[in-house]
């Protein structure tokens, strides 16, 4: 009976240590202490240090949405500023990927975002939750010309997109268009 107790007491304890090591479910976690798992997965060419990459990214802290651009965002590749940042889960990416990282809120937000304190309504043991999707990277080189492509689209469709609610708005109120060489007509 005895023997009996002991087993189970040292069957929980390994069954306990085992769910311990796998604090995320369904994630990896790399010698660094990054967690990570990806949802598509290409092969072929990683960015390297200094290029420049085109992505999506959102950001949720303890399952709280923080930030979700509308548009790609364009960020630089760096070294990793601590074990277990972001930055080595996107060198992992390829054109394409998407993937999730998991990251520890205070040292990110303490190196990569440089705050100078933790905000108070978080703890240090809290946990930051990126998705990423790769579109593309390109070397310093061609960032210039990227750049103004990227701009120079953007403003047209925002252009174009507050032209259309002008003339709704004009349409809604006199009956009026509006020309984007500031004529009505």
């Amino acid at each position: 009976m005895r023997r009996l107790f002991l087993l189970t007491i040292a069957l929980s304890i390994l069954i306990v240590s085992c769910q311990n090591k796998q604090s995320h479910p369904g994630y990896i976690t790399t010698d660094a202490g990054l967690n990570y798992k990806f949802y598509v997965e290409n092969e072929g060419e990683v960015p390297q240090m200094m290029e420049y990459m085109d992505v999506v990214i959102s950001c949720t802290i303890n399952d709280t949405l923080e930030f979700m651009p509308k548009n790609r965002m364009i960020l630089q590749m760096i070294e990793p500023l601590f074990s277990g940042d972001i930055h080595d889960g996107i060198k992992m990416m390829h054109r394409g990927d998407s993937a999730s990282f998991i990251v520890r809120t205070d040292s990110t937000l303490y190196t990569l975002f440089q705050y100078p304190v933790l905000p108070p309504d978080l703890s240090a043991d809290d946990i930051m939750r990126f998705e990423v999707k790769m579109n593309d990277f390109y070397p310093e080189s061609e960032f210039a010309v990227k750049q103004i492509e990227f701009m120079k689209n953007t403003f047209i469709d925002e252009t174009v997109k507050a032209e259309s609610e002008l003339n709704q708005y004009f349409k809604d109120n006199n009956g009026r268009k509006y020309r984007s060489h500031g004529q009505c007509q």
